[in-house]
């Protein structure tokens, strides 16, 4: 039976996944010899459960072929009792069904409802399996459990933990699990195939598989329109109150605290105003539930909001589905997310912008991306778990201490970052993360992420341990495989940096930031590598502490989450986060990244030159077939490792002069586009403009192009229809003129080519 005090995962399991080099860099595409099956497999067992007596135990089989399979007479063996199915009996394509002990306490735990039950008839609408022999136990110690067809065939086995068997199966058993923890095969990440060589290699994976968590998987959304980046300390406050001050119909909160009195009033402001506001919220925080996260949640409540927590409560039975719920994220109006790596403390979203953490978050708009974090909060907020407990004044979930005042002070420090965020515009690839579901998939996710990085891999976290588990752990035996997946990107020759947190080191303790610094170096040293680690300044840079959990992968994906790089963040708790492909979105973080490794002295890289390279012009859109008003853009790109301040550019061409107006700032390695109506263009391209009101007329029938300093100075020429001798390209309705390689500027019509319109890529 699971206690509070056990872990989720086994160090028995860890030691035998690296012996099948499962971590440690050493991670294949998951069960990459999967095959088509054509037969029905055990895919999960649930022996050591959670409730005294286990009666939530069960077992599940899946059918991995395209057609339906009858079961009558089939049967599941333990031991020497036997599971009948009943007559009838048919597991449909593609399903699954979980045959358990008692099916109302299945239901409890799982949340979802069981196929079959077998020791006891405690719900009327599942039917009954036909028991032979006496209940079987699924002995928390081990045991193998077999699937035989109505002819006395053996069709599928499972060992576990001390079972043997001879019968359908090879090799050592299935290494034991945590109570509370379900024996799972996974399928296989890219085919989805179920493996099975009869083997315990068939169910060996990362992911700790807990009573009544989720299952979701890390789908990419591409969507055109806007994208928020922010920061903590520059940003976040305005950031966040802004969107929630824009909330009409709803907000579902998830954060891990809640603490902040300025926020709180935005919150009940939106309540005021007839918005819907759930917030869901730790139970058991690091430090205890004070007394202002309780008067905060009674505030909320009082107004008409919910307030629910994740709780572990021994006296009722109830079982946290997470270690901890350290998730920071919302849902506006179905339409907008907010992501990020902060409380909503003072010192997280901090109203002065001199004070604070280093944090990241990012708002997203987009009702497909909505709806998929939704689904995730929903589950999570879900009144029938036991775990998910309604503030309740009386309760330890409830009022502050009778007295209580608030602190509503705001703290003022030397932080002179200011960085200035915007609404990105633009077309985005967004893959939404959350542990534990998808933060060990080895490919769309953060491995997936550090894997694919070809030219540079940047990493801010609040700390990094140097190996996983125990103190007394190494990292031979127990990896941490986020890091080591970053030290093999320098081996494949990307640049790698990563800083790490130097608030609370802890020198008794050999996975601290400091010795994980010492070990990347050492490793870089020893092997030659373009990597480097580092503790950061705090005290020059006047910030707090770094909390961010975030990484940039090739100037163009960024990673923003609550995943800390330990153990049991990604394992163990519920944590949300996102990864985002785009240039534009991955430049204001990359910013920040050097600023912060630089201790303020620059944003871009100490290893490279400040860049000095003209803006260009990189695409044109002249001929749109009488939508001139709407379609008309021109496109400049910035090649620069830091952004350019735009202010009184001039695009100019036969018919005028089109002045760049004050503030127009182009990012690092971006893309910024011009045209007449951000209205118009929005509808023909899914976001808007960057600048609008260009008053020039792109002609049809030949123009000469010039992109001009505030000085005057052309920096930049682009002609069509030979206009310009020895400019001869022209484009017919539905094309544009395009740079090919908009970091090459040999300014001849040979950087040119005709393409199909595609700003902002």
């Amino acid at each position: 039976m699971f206690t509070q005090g056990k872990l989720r995962m086994t160090r028995t399991l860890m030691t035998a996944m690296l012996a099948a080099g499962l971590v440690a860099g050493m991670l294949p595409p998951a069960h990459s010899g999967a095959a088509a099956i054509s037969y029905p497999l055990i895919t999960e067992v649930y022996a050591d459960t959670n409730l005294s007596n286990e009666p939530e135990e069960y077992i599940a089989v899946s059918n991995p072929t395209a057609s339906a399979i009858a079961l009558s007479g089939w049967y599941l063996q333990v031991g020497t009792s036997k599971l009948v199915f009943p007559s009838g009996a048919t597991l449909a394509a593609g399903q699954t069904i979980y045959v358990t002990k008692q099916a109302t306490a299945f239901k409890s735990e799982q949340l979802f409802p069981a196929t079959y039950e077998y020791g006891a008839d405690t719900d009327s609408t599942v039917p009954q399996m036909t028991l032979s022999g006496s209940v079987p136990p699924l002995a928390n110690a081990g045991s193998v459990v077999y699937l035989y067809n109505a002819s006395g065939t053996n069709i599928d086995t499972v060992a576990y933990g001390s079972g043997t068997s001879t019968t359908g199966w090879s090799g050592t058993a299935v290494p034991n699990v945590s109570g509370g923890v379900m024996f799972v095969r996974e399928r296989d990440e890219t085919s989805q195939l179920f493996p099975d060589s009869n083997t315990a290699a068939d169910w060996k994976h990362l992911r700790v598989y807990a009573a009544g968590q989720s299952r979701y998987s890390a789908p990419t959304y591409t969507y055109a329109g806007t994208m928020q980046p922010y920061s903590s300390p520059d940003n976040s406050f305005n950031t966040v109150a802004t969107l929630l001050n824009s909330a009409t119909t709803t907000i579902d909160l998830n954060v891990y605290e809640f603490q902040m009195p300025q926020l709180m009033d935005v919150i009940l402001n939106a309540i005021n105003r007839g918005v819907k506001v759930r917030v869901f919220l730790e139970g058991s925080p690091v430090g205890g539930l004070i007394d202002q996260g309780k008067y905060v949640a009674q505030q909320i409540v009082n107004a008409g909001g919910q307030v629910r927590f994740i709780i572990n409560d021994s006296t009722t039975a109830t079982f946290k589905r997470y270690t901890f719920d350290h998730a920071k994220y919302a849902i506006i109006d179905s339409n907008k997310i907010m992501v990020q790596s902060e409380n909503f403390k003072s010192s997280s979203l901090p109203f002065n912008t001199n004070y604070g953490n280093r944090g990241w978050g990012i708002v997203m708009n987009s009702a497909n991306v909505a709806s998929f974090y939704s689904t995730v909060f929903n589950g999570d907020w879900n009144v029938n778990s036991k775990d998910s407990f309604p503030f309740t004044a009386s309760s330890k979930w409830g009022a502050p201490t009778a007295g209580f005042v608030p602190d509503s002070s705001t703290p003022t420090a030397t932080y002179k970052g200011n960085f200035k965020n915007k609404a990105i515009t633009g077309e985005f690839n967004v893959t939404p993360i959350f542990a534990p579901d998808s933060t060990f998939l080895q490919n769309n996710s953060i491995l997936g992420l550090a894997k694919s990085a070809t030219k540079s891999l940047l990493v801010e976290q609040l700390y990094a341990h140097k190996f996983w588990g125990p103190t007394t752990g190494s990292t031979t035996t127990s990896p941490d495989i986020y890091l080591e997946e970053c030290i093999n990107a320098a081996r494949r020759g990307v640049k790698v940096r990563i800083l790490l947190d130097s608030a609370f080191l802890d020198a008794t303790d050999p996975r601290d930031n400091q010795f994980t610094v010492q070990y990347v170096n050492d490793i870089a040293t020893t092997e030659h590598l373009d990597l480097q680690a580092k503790l950061i300044d705090l005290k020059t840079l006047g910030l707090e502490k770094v909390h961010n959990k975030g990484m940039l992968a090739d100037s163009s994906k960024t990673l923003v989450s609550s995943i800390n790089w330990s153990e049991s963040s990604p394992e163990n708790n519920r944590e949300a986060g996102v990864i985002v492909d785009n240039p534009e979105v991955n430049a204001y973080y990359e910013q920040l990244f050097w600023y912060d490794w630089s201790a303020g002295l620059q944003t871009w890289s100490p290893d490279e030159t400040k860049g000095t390279s003209n803006v260009v012009i990189s695409e044109v859109n002249y001929d749109t077939n009488g939508f001139d008003a709407t379609r008309e853009y021109v496109e400049l790109y910035n090649k620069n490792n830091v952004s350019v301040d735009l202010t009184n550019y001039k695009l100019t061409n036969k018919s005028g002069t089109f002045t760049i107006p004050t503030g127009t700032v182009i990012p690092a390695h971006s893309f910024l586009t011009v045209g007449k109506d951000s209205t118009g263009f929005s509808a023909y391209k899914g976001f808007g403009l960057d600048v609008s009101g260009m008053n020039l007329t792109l002609t049809n029938t030949g123009d000469d192009l010039f992109l001009k300093t505030s000085a005057g100075v052309a920096v930049d020429e682009v002609a069509w229809m030979n206009y310009v001798s020895g400019w001869g390209l022209s484009t017919s309705s539905g094309q544009v003129l395009s740079r090919t390689n908009p970091t090459v500027d040999t300014n001849s019509s040979a950087d040119w080519t005709v393409a199909t319109p595609s700003p902002k890529k």
